[in-house]
């Protein structure tokens, strides 16, 4: 017998609303405070992965972003002891047959690599 029982489940906890176009890859950061994102509309997203709110974006490629992903960096404590994670850099995978490596902070493009016969994957 249930005590505490939910008259209903709902899976939802959060729902995010940005991207213009559907969403590809969606990948955690190390901390697990923020979440990364890649769209059909060729930006790049992070997201506040409590409130939902979107902490930047970055009009990433030509075509749809097929795959991203945090780089890992270090943790740091800021002025009032709180833990702050440093994976501010990314890297994006697209249809246009790039790779993208981001500054997260800026949203400057830090390296491109190109030159693949194919779309490329991360």
């Amino acid at each position: 017998r249930w005590l505490n029982k939910p008259v209903e489940v709902d899976p939802q906890i959060l729902v995010m609303y940005g991207h213009t176009a559907p969403i590809t890859r969606v990948r955690f950061s190390s901390d697990g405070l923020r979440i990364i994102s890649g769209s059909l509309d060729a930006s790049v997203r992070v997201w506040d992965a409590f409130s939902g709110e979107i902490i930047a974006t970055v009009r990433a490629h030509l075509l749809p972003v097929l795959a991203v992903g945090f780089i890992p960096g270090h943790s740091a404590q800021d002025e009032r002891g709180a833990v702050n994670s440093a994976d501010w850099r990314a890297i994006s995978a697209s249809r246009d047959k790039t790779l993208k490596l981001w500054d997260l902070q800026s949203g400057q493009e830090l390296r491109r690599y190109k030159g693949q016969i194919g779309r490329v994957l991360c």
